[in-house]
């Protein structure tokens, strides 16, 4: 007992007791008193806080604010939908005749088809002939007749006595207010009876027209 004092001193003492708190629990109870906002980001170690940490709903969108995600892939293609109802469209249509025919620039008005204004997709047909003997020849434009009219198509056609001849001629035609599509022919060649036996003009309405003068 005696050595044993002999050998004890302050710095061992105090030692032995800190020893003692740390063992029992002392640095849970120095965590519990620590102060209001002392503990920070340079006391918390890399990776400490981990999401499972972080309570669900405790976070907005400000405190992702700066962090970019990964990039997020293209998905596969769903599967096509069923196809949608036809889209309709306005039909007209006009016939006419016309002989013998006008030899001057803008001949005979065979055929006048009213229609709405707007774009129209045209195809008219012309049979003609002559009918005194003679070769001839016919001229026909398909045009948007009226105020401000322009030349959709233009097309010539021989005529050898007696047989009757045939021409199609197609357009895309704006038309405009006050205008209407026009079928004009005009003769042309030594006959001076060139006739327009039967003419058809279909018109069909479109939204667009390209390409097409008129």
């Amino acid at each position: 007992m005696k050595r044993l004092r002999g050998k004890l001193t302050y710095a061992n003492v105090m030692v032995t007791i800190l020893a003692f708190v740390v063992l029992c629990g002392g640095a849970a109870v120095a965590a519990g008193q620590l102060g209001k906002n002392t503990v920070g980001t340079k006391q918390l170690k890399k990776n400490a806080v981990t999401g499972a940490k972080v309570k669900d709903r405790s976070l907005s969108s400000k405190d992702f604010k700066g962090f970019a995600g990964p990039p997020i892939g293209i998905g596969i293609a769903g599967p096509a939908g069923p196809p949608g109802p036809p889209g309709t469209s306005n039909g007209y249509q006009a016939s006419g005749s016309a002989g013998p025919l006008s030899s001057s620039l803008f001949g005979t008005q065979v055929v006048n088809l009213a229609v709405p204004p707007g774009p129209y997709f045209a195809i008219a047909t012309v049979e003609a002939n002559t009918s005194d003997g003679n070769n001839g020849g016919v001229n026909c434009r398909l045009i948007n007749a009226g105020i401000g009219a322009s030349f959709g198509t233009i097309r010539f056609q021989s005529i050898r006595y007696p047989d009757a001849e045939n021409m199609t001629l197609t357009a895309g035609l704006n038309v405009a207010a006050g205008q209407t599509i026009g079928l004009q022919c005009n003769r042309e060649g030594p006959s001076a009876a060139v006739n327009v036996v039967q003419a058809n003009v279909v018109a069909v309405e479109v939204s667009e027209i390209s390409g097409f003068a008129g």
